[in-house]
């Protein structure tokens, strides 16, 4: 007779933690998901806008990293928003469409200035 763990002996064991009461250890969040949860908890409305030299010295990055990694978030569909006032997150769909319409009249801009 075999001693084992009979029908549960191909259950993955890699993490044993369960077995002694112990959870996980959580991984440490990443510069990506420490911004997103920022915005969100603290900054959700452009009534609570926070500008980017703010931004900048909260999360030690220079201001063209911020712009870097608010445009990595917001091509994975993050619905980070901008305004006049600063970076939010985005609390209704309007916001996001403000925004929208904000990025395109620069994009005009910026096309005749090339012009």
């Amino acid at each position: 007779m075999r001693i084992g763990l009979s029908r549960h002996e191909n259950f993955p064991l890699q993490n044993k933690s369960f077995l002694f009461g112990k959870t996980p250890r959580k991984e440490k969040p990443t510069e990506r998901e420490r911004f997103i949860g920022y915005l969100k908890t603290y900054h959700l409305g452009a009534e609570r806008a926070i500008t980017s030299k703010i931004l900048e010295s909260l999360f030690d990055m220079k201001g063209k990293e911020q712009r870097n990694l608010v445009n990595v978030l917001r091509r994975d569909g993050v619905p980070i928003c901008s305004d006049r006032n600063g970076y939010f997150y985005a609390k209704d769909e309007q916001e996001i469409r403000t925004t929208i319409k904000h990025m395109k009249n620069r994009i005009a801009g910026i096309s005749v200035a090339i012009n």
